[in-house]
């Protein structure tokens, strides 16, 4: 992609390859990603409630 670029202005450059590497990530990588981490990232409500109670003094 970038040799396709190299006669383009370096403002016109950068906006495009920046709205390129935006989308990728935002559309294919992130989705694929939360889909992997999920256990991780949303942990079942069980181990939320034990995680917050006051011990008793």
């Amino acid at each position: 992609m970038i040799p396709y670029l190299g006669g383009l202005n370096a403002l016109v450059r950068t906006l495009v390859l920046c709205l390129s590497v935006t989308a990728i990530v935002t559309w294919v990588l992130m989705p694929r990603l939360q889909r992997f981490l999920k256990k991780w990232l949303y942990p079942p409500l069980q181990a939320l409630r034990g995680r917050h109670r006051r011990r008793a003094a």
